[in-house]
């Protein structure tokens, strides 16, 4: 059976790799699916997902087979999911990207300015879950975090961030110094 995400969800998929560290590679949200379930699903190839549900979750199962009966004859159905596995696709490629050639407080920063807003400016989040968002050592988060509070871009305290300055933030994105 294949999960797809029906009504208020929130649900990562955490790249497991040999070494210690994490690695959050996307999030399922409302209406969405499993993009590395739906590419295993069609290409007939096991694959072994770790999911961590974030937050209450509704999923409607459906089997294998029907499933890909249902591709195989509704055409919007497949532009759907293939138009999501070229959108996921896109965003991991990205996040590899960032990892391999981005400074860490480039990266934090993109981080903190994608999950906060000017209304509500406050990231409710330990060091140790930035890290795995960000792919990296929690020292490693931790060191980048006290530049960005030492800069006055940011505070933190025990399991929150709060951005100060977003103008400046977003500088240290332009700029990639600090």
């Amino acid at each position: 059976m294949h999960p797809t995400i029906k009504d208020k969800a929130s649900i990562t998929f955490p790249c497991l790799a040999s070494i210690p560290d994490e690695i959050t590679l996307y999030r399922v949200q409302d209406g969405q699916n499993c993009v590395l379930m739906m590419a295993s699903i069609l290409g007939d190839t096991p694959y072994e997902a770790s999911v961590e549900i974030e937050e209450e979750t509704e999923l409607l199962l459906i089997p294998i087979p029907l499933f890909k009966d249902w591709i195989e004859i509704c055409q919007p159905l497949k532009q759907f999911i293939f138009g999501q596995m070229v959108e996921r696709i896109t965003s991991v490629m990205t996040l590899l990207d960032s990892i391999a050639f981005r400074p860490i407080t480039y990266r934090i920063a993109q981080f903190l300015l994608g999950s906060t807003n000017d209304h509500d400016a406050t990231l409710r989040i330990t060091h140790e879950q930035a890290a795995i968002e960000r792919g990296t050592a929690r020292e490693v988060v931790s060191r980048a975090l006290k530049v960005l509070t030492d800069n006055r871009l940011i505070s933190q305290g025990r399991g929150y961030i709060e951005v100060l300055d977003r103008d400046r933030l977003l500088q240290v994105l332009q700029d990639e110094v600090l």
